[in-house]
């Protein structure tokens, strides 16, 4: 009796499999079916392809411009849809740029230099630029650079072999916080706007906890001075910057 509850779970679980694979299956295929691409050409030939997009066809209204550059250089085709896939550019019959779209917004979108190798990376929320990633003409293609934006606050963050070495923070344009870091990618300086620079230490328990330095430090003064307040004392030697 055990034995046939056992294969007859197994065979339930089988069966579930199939049915959710096929369903998976069908509405992948629907998508694609629903698919459609629209080549753009170059005036001074036809067989020079210099967009292919793909969309969703749409006689509800919704239309989008494919012009004859990405910047927008005319003449321009309206397009009876929705963008939906990827949009690629060509230059000299080189691919240059490529846009990926999720109905209608914008949600990813990379350069290419010349010779087929990621430049740049673009990366959006609600059609807003939100990151972009930097990248070196070498063979293994290293990131360089990062660039993280959020509401008036802007993040940079440079590499060197892949490895972080460098962060800065600005609000409102103006440099506010820098990070330093080693060979291993560890954080091993910071820095403030109008602050002075310091070393930081991982395992020292005042870089993580800059009240109980403070607190030290008053403890400290009214040991050190008994006859003389706390409040009198001069805190002048006060430095380094906390995160």
């Amino acid at each position: 009796m055990q034995t046939v509850r056992k294969y007859g779970l197994l065979f339930a679980f089988i069966i579930c499999g199939v049915i959710l694979a096929w369903f998976i299956s069908s509405n992948h295929s629907n998508t694609d079916t629903n698919i459609a691409f629209h080549i753009g050409y170059s005036d001074n030939s036809k067989e020079e392809i210099i967009s292919e997009t793909q969309y969703i066809p749409d006689s509800n209204g919704h239309s989008f411009f494919v012009c004859h550059s990405r910047d927008g250089k005319l003449p321009c085709e309206e397009i009876k849809g929705i963008r939906h896939g990827v949009e690629k550019w060509y230059k000299s019959k080189t691919l240059e740029y490529e846009d990926f779209y999720y109905y209608g917004a914008i949600e990813q979108s990379v350069l290419y230099y010349p010779n087929g190798l990621k430049k740049q990376e673009s990366f959006y929320e609600n059609d807003k630029l939100v990151q972009q990633n930097f990248y070196e003409n070498e063979k293994i293609n290293p990131l360089t650079k990062t660039i993280i934006y959020k509401n008036n606050e802007i993040i940079k963050k440079y590499y060197k072999n892949n490895k972080i070495y460098k962060e800065e923070e600005y609000q409102d344009d103006t440099l506010r916080r820098r990070k330093l870091y080693d060979s291993d990618g560890l954080l091993k300086q910071l820095e403030e706007y109008g602050s002075s620079v310091r070393q930081f230490d991982p395992f020292d328990f005042d870089d993580f906890n800059p009240w109980w330095q403070d607190s030290q430090r008053y403890h400290k003064r009214f040991q050190d001075i008994p006859n003389n307040p706390p409040s009198q004392q001069n805190d002048n030697n006060r430095s380094g910057s906390w995160i």
